[in-house]
């Protein structure tokens, strides 16, 4: 026992020391833009902390009944790689240390927990060959032709092999694959549209076609960037609705969307880019300040006022700026219909009334401005 104390004592003064570091970073980032990637990673630290908690408990306990135990690694170097993707490098080299205390402790056991420090580190660099693929034991996957892939492509490989939680289970799998790939993008980015509706419901409502993402105009790059290699294709007043060439990194002038790809889509047209297994799409919106500026016409929304969370955990646009986007561009589709009478019940008096305001700016007579009161 006093063996295991020590170990667990080692760890965990490299826990402390990852602990504190990570206190420091999130503590002097005070830039708006910033905050977003915080909130990434302190959900990403809190997981690493709760794998952590959860397995020495398991550990201590078959110590002292003499007892076999177990433990779903999968979880652990999932949570390790997470939370190591999104941190700055001084916290990704504590938790590269923590991982290691782990795992000297563990190997003196027999346990293999698949957590390579040098390959987290890949993964973080974006290395087309980050993780073990599946073409036998030690073998990379085979590099991607073409461009050279940023960081989600080594991300999406390896969330593809982990095995999601219980409680995680209850979002639907298109939302949490777009989450879990876009876990390492800096800049802010929400959840939109009817997907976004039903996370406020806490549940599915009605059937989706793709995944909506807003993010900003001004971070088009770093969408560019964060997916080189991936399957894109962009639409904006410059180019027919229907193009399927793919995304150069041009510059898109508003209104402005970018589709990342499955490979049965009909706008894709590349076999050797990096497709995705959920259709998704950012669409651009205008920033102002810290505003998000949702209309030309002058209707916009304190980011601070985006902060707030759904039970599925993943930043997602305000109930009210989803039905104002249901709202706009006249006589309401009937899937905008159902979404709005699913979500006005759980607005408070403060976003009903901002609601009917911002409609009432953009469509004087919409239909919905009745029941708002």
């Amino acid at each position: 026992m006093a063996a295991l104390d020590s170990i667990l004592t080692t760890a965990g003064g490299a826990l402390s020391v990852t602990v504190g570091v990570v206190l420091g970073a999130v503590l002097t980032r005070r830039a708006q833009d910033r905050h977003w990637l915080r909130d990434r990673q302190l959900v990403a630290y809190q997981d690493l902390l709760r794998q952590y908690a959860t397995f020495v408990m398991i550990i201590r306990r078959a110590h002292a009944d003499r007892s076999t135990w177990d433990y779903d690694w999968a979880q652990w170097s999932g949570a390790l790689t997470s939370a190591s993707l999104v941190a700055p490098d001084e916290v990704a080299h504590e938790i590269d240390r923590f991982g290691d205390a782990i795992g000297t402790f563990l190997a003196r056991t027999g346990v293999n927990t698949r957590t390579d420090p040098a390959e987290r580190r890949r993964v973080r660099a974006g290395d087309a060959g980050a993780g073990p693929g599946t073409t036998g034991p030690g073998q990379r996957d085979p590099p991607l032709a073409g461009p050279r892939p940023g960081r989600a492509v080594g991300l999406d490989r390896r969330l593809a092999g982990a095995k999601r939680t219980a409680a995680d289970m209850t979002v639907p799998d298109a939302v949490a694959y777009v989450r879990d790939l876009l876990l390492g993008f800096g800049p802010p980015w929400y959840l939109c549209g009817g997907w976004a509706a039903d996370a406020w419901l806490g549940r599915q409502t009605r059937d989706h076609g793709d995944v909506d993402v807003a993010a900003f105009h001004a971070d088009q790059r770093a969408i560019y960037e964060y997916l080189s290699g991936w399957a894109l294709v962009a639409h904006d007043p410059n180019v027919a609705d229907d193009i399927t060439e793919p995304w150069n990194g041009r510059r898109l002038d508003l209104p402005a969307h970018i589709h990342v790809l499955t490979p049965g889509s009909p706008l894709a047209t590349s076999a050797t880019a990096h497709h995705a297994e959920f259709e998704f799409e950012f669409l651009l919106n205008e920033r102002r300040g810290a505003d998000w500026e949702l209309d030309r016409a002058g209707v916009a929304i304190a980011l601070d006022r985006c902060a707030r969370r759904p039970t599925w955990g993943l930043p997602t646009a305000p109930p009210e700026v989803v039905l104002f986007y249901k709202s706009v561009g006249g006589e309401p589709r009937p899937r905008d219909e159902q979404d709005f009478l699913a979500l006005l019940p759980i607005l408070s008096g403060a976003q009903r009334s901002w609601l009917r305001d911002a409609v009432a700016t953009v469509q004087p007579g919409h239909p919905w401005l009745a029941r708002l009161g």
